[in-house]
């Protein structure tokens, strides 16, 4: 594969993963992760809060130390769906049409996924203040604080670059324990840090390529773990400046996940 292949595969697989929101950028974190998982034996939710801890570190994402405050909630169900209805009823119109997006919300509210996830997202300067908080606290005692105004403001000529960036500051993963079934933890775990890191839209759809992201949908390029593409994506995103409108985040991270892919002068 040639690098200008490589870039080809690599925009395709931004287009199919990120999710950006109106601000025309996509989101990432910028503050330290800190996962927790409920309704699971501790063994076996550590395999899967520390695969999020690696997989965040290997990204270049910030992680929190012992003792951090949950910032990323697994939660283990035997009905997600109805779970997911239980908190989008409790917080309200705004948590889904400003926060999820309708069509994204008629898919998390469904039955047939079998991990769904959603994210608190915020729109704040480059120093992390944000603009026009507001308080909300959903069914899991999650407090959150998001930007209402998620204006963009672009400056200059050329790269364009905005005084604001959107930062994801609460992801919530839902896993359906019946349609996740026959999964192994370890799959199962990485799934989840990339849905937990990625900022990528629900439901996941085949991607075309090898990644974790295909793991429940029969895709030929299914893999059981990150695939080299999944870990040039997360690198990618957190590497990429997070103030730049998305054609220029999308370029840019096409460019360093080809480089990662194929080595220079193909």
């Amino acid at each position: 594969m040639t690098r200008k292949q490589a870039r080809a595969e690599a925009r395709g697989m931004i287009n199919a993963l990120g999710a950006p929101l109106a601000s025309d950028q996509y989101a990432r974190w910028h503050m330290p992760v800190c996962p927790k998982v409920l309704n699971l034996r501790p063994e076996h939710a550590r395999v899967i809060t520390d695969r999020i801890r690696e997989v965040a570190d290997a990204a270049g994402a910030k992680v929190g130390k012992p003792g951090c405050k949950t910032n990323i909630l697994i939660a283990f169900s035997e009905d997600a769906g109805a779970l997911y209805r239980k908190i989008s009823a409790r917080n309200g119109h705004l948590f889904h049409s400003y926060f999820i997006g309708p069509v994204t919300h008629e898919a998390l509210k469904g039955p047939d996924l079998p991990v769904r996830w959603f994210y608190y997202t915020q729109t704040e300067s480059m120093a992390g203040m944000p603009f026009w908080p507001v308080e909300t606290t959903d069914m899991l005692g999650f407090p959150d604080g998001f930007g209402i105004n998620n204006t963009i403001l672009y400056e200059g000529l050329g790269i364009i670059r905005s005084r604001v960036r959107v930062a994801i500051n609460r992801a919530v993963v839902l896993v359906d324990v019946r349609r996740a079934e026959g999964v192994s933890l370890d799959s199962l775990a990485s799934y989840v840090a990339m849905a937990s890191l990625a900022g990528q839209r629900v439901p996941a759809g085949a991607v075309g390529v090898p990644s974790i992201t295909n793991l429940f949908v029969g895709d030929e390029a299914q893999t059981t773990r990150l695939s080299e593409r999944d870990q040039a994506y997360l690198k990618a995103l957190y590497s990429t400046p997070p103030n730049l409108q998305r054609r220029a985040q999308r370029s840019a991270m096409a460019a360093r996940i080809a480089a990662a892919l194929v080595p220079r002068g193909n």
